[in-house]
Formats: C-alpha cells, sequence, structure tokens
C-alpha cells in the first residue's frame, strides 16, 4: 500500500485514541482501531477550543472547513460574553457568512435570573462549571435562500448536530 494512504490512517486513529483518552463520559471505552475511522463505525470529530479556553466542542466531522469562530463580549439575555460559530460558505456562492450557533457564558445568577422569567429563552443551558453556565443560542431560521447551495450546506451542518443523539458534545475547561 503507498505511504500517502497509510498516514491519513494513522493520524485519525492516533487522534481519535487521544479524543477516547482524554473523555472521559462515563462511558465504557472500546478499542477502536485504524479501519474503524476508516469504515465510518468511530468518528473522528472536529474539535474546536474556545478562544478564552473556557470550554471545547466536537462537532461531527461534516463541520471541518465549514466555519469560523468570533468571540465578543455579550450582553443578550445578561450573557457577558458569547462565541458565535458562523458559517464559511464557499466564495463561489458570493453570500455573506451568517451565524449557525452561538454559546454564550453567564454568571449562574445571571442564568437564574435569566432562567426564571416566563416564556421563551434566549438560549439553552448545555452545562456548568463552576460559576459559568454555557447556552447554546440558534438561529431563528436559515438566512439563505431555500435551495441554494448556501441553503442546503447550512441545513446539513445544523442537522448533523441537531439529529445526533448525543447533541452539541460541549465541554466545560
Amino acid at each position: 500500500m503507498p505511504r500517502s494512504r497509510i498516514r491519513p490512517v494513522a493520524v485519525a486513529s492516533a487522534f481519535l485514541a487521544a479524543q477516547l483518552a482524554c473523555t472521559d463520559q462515563g462511558s465504557p471505552k472500546r478499542d477502536v482501531t485504524p479501519a474503524d475511522v476508516v469504515s465510518g463505525r468511530a468518528q473522528v470529530f472536529e474539535h474546536f477550543e474556545s478562544p478564552n479556553g473556557k470550554f471545547a466542542i466536537d462537532f461531527p466531522p461534516t463541520w471541518r472547513g465549514s466555519y469560523t469562530a468570533v468571540a465578543h463580549p455579550d450582553t443578550i439575555g445578561g450573557a457577558r460574553m458569547a462565541v458565535e460559530i458562523v458559517f464559511k460558505p464557499d466564495p463561489a456562492w458570493k453570500v455573506e457568512p451568517h451565524a449557525l450557533l452561538a454559546i454564550r457564558i453567564f454568571t449562574r445568577a445571571a442564568w437564574d435570573r435569566l432562567d426564571a422569567r416566563p416564556g421563551q429563552s434566549v438560549a439553552a443551558k448545555l452545562a456548568a462549571k463552576g460559576d459559568d453556565v454555557f447556552a447554546l443560542s440558534l438561529p431563528p431560521a436559515n438566512p439563505y435562500p431555500n435551495g441554494s447551495p448556501a441553503s442546503v450546506r447550512f441545513e446539513e451542518l445544523m442537522q448533523s448536530f441537531l439529529k445526533d443523539p448525543a447533541g452539541l458534545r460541549l465541554t466545560p475547561r
């Protein structure tokens, strides 16, 4: 077998082994082989670390190369900061990038005030650690014209984690 074909499998299996070794979510650890990665029986997630190191997200592999992240102060609903995950459309489509999702970070007190309000919230709680509450905000709709390449890709990215039984894999740091 040519060397160029062996290397991606070895890199993928090393990455997956490192991911499994660093992640303990109470599930039993399985032995993953390079063949598992190549066949699709084991996924190699797109790992994202927040710019401030407060959290990490493991996106489905289909997200690779399709987003950028923008961290900024945020006051929506009493949040103190947000990291927007922005869709990176193909330049040939000539469309503006739009946010796929935002992770908002609240203090516990701010989150408790927001959570006590009647009606729909600006975000859904994903996790908490220390005084930080991590919450997910989604756009109200797909911002691209229905049936356009950008719309199809935007929807594919959204559905990849919305339909995943594990949901969005966010780990507070």
